[in-house]
């Protein structure tokens, strides 16, 4: 669960993202398209990023303007690249980083979605953490 005032989201077991206004207290939008469970959620500005144990991050356009639309919210974008369930996503230094229950971390340019780094581990990921140019990881 993320808030980016005025709205709360909720990655729900399900496939599905609640967005609930904190005004109202009202579901004003579900966000659709992963295949899986949301794991975990990452907001930074108005882009909301979800990975899933559908093995994909989503990017997703949270704008007031877009959450109170008449149309469904779709991903902005779908990085594809790992090969297990996506268990974290965090932005580092301008980086999207993402774990997998493999042990794999991989270092997205987020713009494009290529990859330009990637680290096998010897665990499954559970957290990742940047600090101070130092990246921290818990399994």
């Amino acid at each position: 669960m993320v808030i980016s005032y005025p709205f709360i989201f909720s990655a729900c077991w399900n496939k599905i993202i609640e967005v609930v206004d904190l005004r109202t207290y009202e579901k004003v939008q579900v966000l659709r398209g992963h295949q899986s469970i949301v794991n975990k959620l990452l907001i930074r500005n108005d882009i909301l990023y979800s990975c899933s144990a559908d093995k994909t991050i989503r990017k997703w356009d949270i704008s007031e303007e877009s959450i109170h639309g008449d149309m469904s919210i779709k991903a902005m974008f779908i990085y594809k690249g790992h090969s297990s369930k996506v268990t974290d996503v965090v932005m580092i230094n301008g980086k999207l980083w993402s774990g997998d229950e493999n042990g794999d971390i991989l270092i997205w340019e987020e713009s494009t979605g290529v990859i330009l780094e990637s680290f096998k581990l010897g665990f499954p990921i559970k957290n990742i953490l940047g600090h101070n140019d130092q990246v921290y990881v818990s399994k």
